[in-house]
């Protein structure tokens, strides 16, 4: 099962989401959750998690995949390396993140809600834009 964007409303504050893909296996097995994209700038992440997507839609998978291909989607389009572009923090440093907080605590907020429930997680980092990847 695929879900497109998982999403987060407050009144008069950016909506906060990204997209998560669930795959649920035909046999029972442990979560393992797998993010990247959170630093915008990381490319190679998000490149093997599409890579990732489309191997495990013929794959026999045992247990459930969480996959998020791309958690800072703002920062994303907005070509920001580092910091979100709505309130300048680095989202790598407010984990766990708070609900009621800025833009960035509610986008780690709701990443670890949704991650939570996994028995491994692997965040995905990379060489940025600015870095030599030959």
């Amino acid at each position: 099962m695929k879900k497109l964007v998982v999403r987060e409303e407050r009144s008069a504050e950016p909506v906060v989401e990204f997209p998560l893909v669930d795959i649920r296996g035909s046999d029972d097995g442990p979560t393992v959750a797998i993010t990247a994209g959170m630093h915008a700038g990381e490319y190679a992440g998000v490149l093997a998690m599409l890579k990732l997507i489309s191997a495990l839609e013929t794959a026999r998978v045992r247990g459930r995949v969480l996959i998020v291909p791309i958690l800072s989607v703002r920062a994303f389009y907005a070509r920001n390396m580092q910091l979100s572009p709505i309130d300048q923090k680095e989202v790598h440093y407010v984990w766990p993140g708070r609900p009621a907080g800025s833009y960035s605590d509610r986008l780690i907020d709701l990443l670890f809600r949704t991650v939570r429930v996994a028995n491994a997680v692997v965040d995905l980092h990379s060489g940025e834009l600015v870095q030599e990847l030959t």
